[in-house]
């Protein structure tokens, strides 16, 4: 890598019937994933908008389907990496050890599922890490939609953000602040965002998102 700054995007390949499985009830198999595509191309787009205003690398770490399949969605100039197997706390952790293992000084790791995740949005997280050595995105559901860590967090301690936190709860926000204290971690938190997950968080989405999905 030759940038010190890095975005690394996790999403899934929307493959209808396993992307966005409980929009499924609202929108379909086809309609879910094609939110879901739409979505990710939205996040992608601001991501490399950022980049390149801050001279920033963006990567996309994938995972339910092949590097193949990604590519042709994604264009092949797409830098791509599938995530490592695990829980999506083993999956985020191997992502940033991969990350400053390059040399990167400040890296963030976002959704692919907020609407109101833009590049003003990750600028701030960007920003914040020249300041502190984590910072978190929250989501209205209690979990968060962006982490970032400057490079001078030890692996360690980033290690401990990602373990025994109960994923897909509501609890996920207050455990990792909780893990960060007893890291003795410096943290900030940048505005409260809505992903969109379940029928009900449709109306988060932005009407020429969700438009002609059932």
């Amino acid at each position: 890598m030759t940038t010190t700054t890095h975005i690394m995007i996790f999403t899934r390949y929307p493959r209808p019937g396993a992307a966005k499985t409980r929009l499924i009830p609202a929108l379909g198999a086809a309609g879910a994933a094609r939110l879901q595509r739409r979505m990710t191309e939205r996040v992608v787009s601001e991501s490399l908008a950022l980049a390149a205003r801050r001279g920033a690398a963006v990567s996309v770490h994938y995972t339910g389907g092949s590097r193949d399949e990604m590519s042709r969605w994604l264009g092949k100039g797409t830098p791509l990496r599938p995530q490592a197997p695990g829980d999506l706390g083993r999956r985020m952790r191997k992502a940033f050890d991969w990350l400053f293992g390059h040399g990167v000084r400040r890296g963030l790791l976002v959704g692919s599922d907020i609407p109101g995740l833009d590049s003003a949005v990750m600028e701030r997280a960007l920003d914040d890490l020249g300041r502190k050595g984590l910072v978190l995105g929250p989501a209205g559901d209690g979990g968060y939609y962006l982490v970032g860590f400057h490079r001078r967090v030890p692996a360690d301690s980033r290690a401990g953000l990602f373990t025994s936190i109960p994923w897909g709860t509501s609890k996920v926000l207050a455990h990792t602040l909780a893990a960060a204290s007893r890291e003795g971690l410096s943290w900030g938190l940048l505005p409260m965002l809505d992903d969109v997950d379940r029928p009900a968080d449709l109306v988060h989405v932005e009407g020429g998102l969700v438009a002609g999905e059932r």
